[in-house]
């Protein structure tokens, strides 16, 4: 019998060329044009100081890329060839030795084209494909449109495009090509995906989807619905192997065409998925064969998790709302995470490396949950599969941000093929959590609210508004809710975020739905107003700061350091965002006159900052059930709300949140005579514990020390007491608190040290640090100590590594160890270097 399937990956080097214009030039597929412009030297790099504005080009010239291949006589024998795109970004035109094979408009589809029997004779062929301006496209799709849409983060001024010509809703590729306040304009066309030529006989399996029906401990109620496309009709049998051992096998048929083929089956006392703080993500790994009397046609491999999850609303006793929470096997969530972006401009230079280690630094900061937020791109598999094995949940956006969108029927169908394409895609990962709508957008309009909003519904006619607002409701609450409905329907739809109900919008007082609170930042509200404005679920908050100074070297020269340089404000894409965080510095710490340190201060400021809102987010569980705070990571290096900088650095404040997310968390809440001592604890059971309390002036001095008996609630926040009754505390003098919670086995559950002071009024003494080091198998461990209160202890060392803890406060008598990750060669001569806050009142 002839081979059933084969396919040949047409990836890796193409050609390109301006259109018409010009040598073909080597290219690399996946990429895109500035990509394949900076490899050849013909495009500086656009990271560096000002040189983005030198790419602005690019986007309003056509582009066309080009491939040979080689096809023996086999590709005519067989049934079905197909060239298929993961993806093409955006409006292109597809030709097969001249004769157009499609016209493609969306970056997040597939396309999956057919070769008759005379394009695929045995020789040379050549595959073209020529890449419309988006710009221009963009423009002509506008004008037939008829209505200029608004687009707040649409940098077309930036980009030489008139500012009522913004023409990113009218396509379907990454909104933030377009710029953001975070990110570069940046617009690119390309092959961004990969490419492969697939060949069969009689039937190719798909997709396979693994329904879970009911979970339990006891037993899962599976079906796998295994969709098939046939070159005839047919019958055979399928069979389904569950890690590696046969499961059961059932007699099937199938029309010529597509088929779905659905099998049911139960697994008894299945291993089930959790999220990594609750249990074990555990995987099964699954085959589905489908064999005919010849032999067999086809097999798939599907990789998931058995796992029930719901998002619980349901209004609360006493009439405070609904809540809004996360279940898991049963287990309520408390949702610990952050918002995320892409971790490049140039989607195609994100690799399955980088996905490994960004999810690795979100799991050792004991996340759970990572919201993708709809302004970038459905990501790769290797993101999907690192959070199903780091036990990581994730809340899929679809991609829509900060803009409406037309509502054409054109349009409309597009979305509704590209929404199916992504469902089907990512829908047996068992991380994916909740489909949400958009970002922003029922906030940004506020139909419901006449003088809400982002001003953009006043902008227009009451004929036009209807226009927009049905395109918005056939968007987000027909299309899309339909297709996660049918495709995925053990996983909730959310319309938009934040959200509260139908015909309301959320607020900073909404009681249900989620919330995203920028009190603090855009509204100049101070850090403890974090505690006042708390939402059931808090979606999106953030604080900015700027990168460490190591990163800031790689896109400046020294006549470039200060933060009001023309580099280092093209580096700042939040128009007020310099500024402002030396106006909230002001307030918590006296501004240093170094940039080097400025830029550390601006850490810890950001640290703090969402640190503060954590705490209370935690504090009020569980009338809250989840803090993301915005954003994880960057996508080129800029002063942004990240933790975690381009280069994969991680700022003070992801230090922190690694700290604030730990199962059990103290802090205090209030200030004066009002302060209270609080306590969060994620564990399922009440846990009894001490509480130590260790007062200290600033000379290292220490007049209290004290423990007491405490009974910690499970699953909430509670109220310890008033923290006069705990700690000794004089307004005559600044002090330092360090308070510590103490299992009765003596594991110490987590720490806080505190003073009710400003840091800027704090009489900081210059600290001397002792250090003591000892290799270990796969670094070094050191044992830090200090003899005054320190900081924002930083650790610095020679080698790309992180140190387990950093950007920490120290206390004496009370030692902190900390290890370093180090090869053999590394760990006699690594240099290591502190830093504390001290050392910025003495500006060299």
């Amino acid at each position: 019998m002839s081979q059933q399937s084969f396919q040949l990956s047409l990836s890796g080097q193409w050609e390109f060329r301006q259109a018409d214009r010009g040598e073909w030039m080597p290219a690399t597929v996946p990429g895109c044009v500035h990509t394949d412009l900076m490899e050849l030297g013909l495009l500086p790099d656009p990271f560096y100081r000002l040189q983005e504005m030198d790419a602005q080009w690019v986007d309003k010239v056509d582009w066309e890329y080009r491939k040979t291949i080689h096809l023996t006589s086999v590709y005519q024998e067989m049934d079905v060839v197909e060239l298929r795109f993961e993806g093409l970004d955006t409006r292109a035109d597809v030709y097969w030795d001249g004769q157009l094979l499609a016209q493609t408009n969306n970056a997040f589809r597939h396309w999956i084209l057919p070769l008759d029997p005379q394009l695929r004779t045995a020789g040379t062929h050549t595959i073209r494909i020529y890449f419309y301006s988006p710009i221009a496209h963009g423009l002509l799709l506008q004008q037939t449109y008829g209505t200029v849409l608004p687009a707040i983060n649409d940098q077309s001024k930036r980009g030489g495009v008139p500012h009522n010509r913004k023409v990113s809703p009218y396509l379907r590729k990454p909104p933030f090509h377009f710029g953001w306040d975070w990110g570069p304009r940046l617009v690119s066309s390309g092959i961004s995906h990969q490419v492969s030529l697939n060949a069969w006989n009689q039937l190719s399996i798909s997709d396979v989807y693994i329904h879970q029906r009911e979970v339990s401990g006891e037993q899962a109620s599976l079906e796998s619905q295994c969709t098939v496309r046939a070159s005839s009709e047919g019958a055979g049998m399928l069979r389904i192997r569950l890690n590696g051992l046969p499961l059961l096998e059932q007699a099937v048929s199938w029309k010529k065409g597509e088929s779905v083929l659905t099998v049911p089956f139960i697994i008894e006392h299945p291993r089930l998925w959790w999220t990594h703080d609750l249990g074990e993500p555990y995987l099964y790994h699954m085959e589905v064969l489908i064999q005919s009397e010849a032999g067999l046609l086809d097999r798939a491999t599907i990789q998931t998790g058995i796992r029930d999850i719901r998002l619980i609303r349901e209004p609360d006793s006493g009439g405070r709302g609904s809540s809004f929470r996360f279940e898991l096997n049963g287990v309520a969530l408390f949702a610990k995470g952050a918002n995320y972006i892409p971790q490049d401009i140039f989607l195609s230079r994100v690799t399955s490396d980088h996905h490994r280690r960004l999810i690795a630094a979100a799991s050792e900061a004991n996340m759970n949950m990572i919201r993708i937020w709809g302004g970038g791109a459905y990501e790769d598999e290797a993101f999907y599969r690192q959070c199903d094995e780091k036990g990581i949940l994730v809340w899929q956006d679809f991609m829509f941000a900060c803009a409406m969108y037309p509502g054409n029927r054109a349009f409309l169908k597009n979305v509704q093929a590209e929404a199916r394409d992504q469902v089907t895609r990512l829908r047996n990962h068992p991380c994916i959590a909740l489909w949400c709508g958009n970002n922003e957008i029922d906030l940004a309009w506020a139909q419901y609210n006449p003088i809400g909003g982002w001003g953009w519904k006043q902008r227009y006619r009451k004929k036009t508004r209807r226009k927009i607002w049905k395109a918005n409701t056939d968007l987000f609450h027909v299309i899309l809710p339909e297709v996660v409905a049918d495709l995925h329907p053990t996983v909730e739809y959310w319309p938009s975020s934040p959200y509260e109900k139908d015909g309301g919008h959320s607020g900073n007082k909404s009681t249900e739905g989620d919330m995203h609170y920028w009190g603090v930042w855009h509204g100049k509200h101070p850090f403890n107003d974090f505690h006042t404005y708390i939402g059931r679920f808090m979606s999106e908050y953030g604080f900015q700061s700027f990168p460490e100074f190591r990163t800031v070297e790689t896109y400046t020269v020294p006549e470039d350091h200060g933060i009001e340089s023309d580099v280092m404000a093209a580096h700042q894409r939040s128009g007020i965002g310099n500024l402002r965080i030396r106006s909230y510095m002001e307030d918590h710490y006296l501004i240093p006159d170094s940039f080097e340190h400025f830029l550390y201060v601006g850490q810890l400021l950001q640290a703090k900052a969402i640190r503060t809102a954590i705490e209370a987010h935690r504090f009020a569980r569980p009338y809250c059930m989840g803090t993301l705070y915005w954003q994880l990571n960057d996508c080129w290096p800029v002063a942004s709300w990240s933790g975690i900088d381009y280069v994969y650095r991680w700022k003070a404040l992801h230090f922190e949140v690694r700290r604030a997310f730990r199962p059990f968390i103290l802090g205090v809440k209030g200030t004066g005579s009002d302060a209270a001592l609080y306590v969060s604890s994620d564990a399922r059971t009440d846990v009894a514990a001490s509480l130590r309390i260790q007062t200290y002036r600033m000379n290292g001095a220490m007049i209290q020390d004290s423990s007491y008996d405490v009974h910690v609630p499970a699953s909430r926040g509670t109220k310890l007491g008033s923290l006069q009754a705990f700690a000794r505390m004089t307004e005559a003098e600044p002090l330092m608190i360090y308070m510590a919670l103490i299992a009765e086995n003596g594991e110490e559950l987590c720490y806080r040290i505190w003073s009710p002071e400003a840091p800027k009024h704090l009489e900081l003494q210059p600290p001397v640090f002792q250090i003591e080091q000892e290799e270990v198998s796969t670094g070094i461990r050191y044992t830090l100590s200090t003899d005054v209160p320190a900081m924002g202890v930083w650790l610095q060392s020679d080698l790309e590594a992180e140190f387990s803890d950093n950007f920490f406060h120290l206390v004496p008598g009370v030692p902190r160890e900390v290890y370093l990750p180090a090869a053999e060669e590394d760990k006699r001569t690594v240099n290591v270097r502190i830093m504390s806050l001290y050392d910025t009142l003495t500006n060299p």
